[in-house]
């Protein structure tokens, strides 16, 4: 072999080795991408694609799958045995009042949102959020939570909407409750693994 195809063939074998080298590590980046995007969603802990039920007493007045953007519920969206109540819900929280022109309310019984979605995630936690501003809501003894759900008690409780002195009359505030919610698990929803059905024999000859 002559100098000039020994030349050559190292150049051939170093051309090579920098194409294999620079794919290789091209290669790696998108599965790093997927690698940093799966670690991202398995570490989100909230309600957003779970499918939540609202009750009120133990009555189903609302259920739908909860959108990133989240839901402004107000009464006549609502269906029957609704507390009449105005309900904002996120991923991980819920804030309820008693939209205009209702002033006042204290109504009894719970008002619970309960994630009906098969997965890992579980409720650990619930708290009344600073921007609550009904007297009373702050008790500990109205809350309490399942895996499943987060319950409240809104017996007793006033909620007051206040309103400018003068015609015509414009809500300064409302009276609202807002609690927030803590989660762990995986918030990916489990879907049952398909199944191998046998089918009884059916006579072969026909189709031979």
């Amino acid at each position: 072999m002559d100098g000039t195809s020994s030349l050559r063939m190292k150049f051939r074998n170093s051309a090579h080795d920098i194409i294999h080298v620079t794919m290789k590590h091209t290669l790696r980046v998108p599965v790093l991408l997927s690698a940093i995007a799966l670690a991202a969603y398995d570490s989100r802990a909230d309600l957003v694609g779970h499918d939540i039920e609202l009750s009120f007493n133990g009555c189903a007045f609302f259920s739908g799958v909860l959108p990133a953007s989240g839901y402004d519920l107000s009464p006549s969206m609502l269906g029957f045995c609704d507390p009449q109540m105005q309900f904002v819900i996120t991923g991980s929280s819920l804030t309820f009042s008693f939209p205009p022109p209702i002033d006042t309310g204290g109504g009894g019984g719970p008002i619970s949102l309960i994630d009906l979605s098969d997965s890992a995630q579980v409720f650990t936690g619930v708290s009344v959020d600073p921007a609550t501003n009904t007297p009373g809501a702050d008790d500990p003894t109205r809350l309490s939570f399942t895996d499943e759900s987060a319950t409240f008690s809104i017996t007793g409780l006033q909620f007051t909407n206040t309103y400018t002195p003068t015609f015509p009359l414009i809500e300064i505030s409302s009276g609202q409750v807002v609690l927030d919610f803590t989660f762990t698990g995986d918030p990916a929803i489990i879907t049952p693994e398909p199944r191998t059905m046998w089918l009884p024999s059916v006579n072969r000859g026909i189709f031979q």
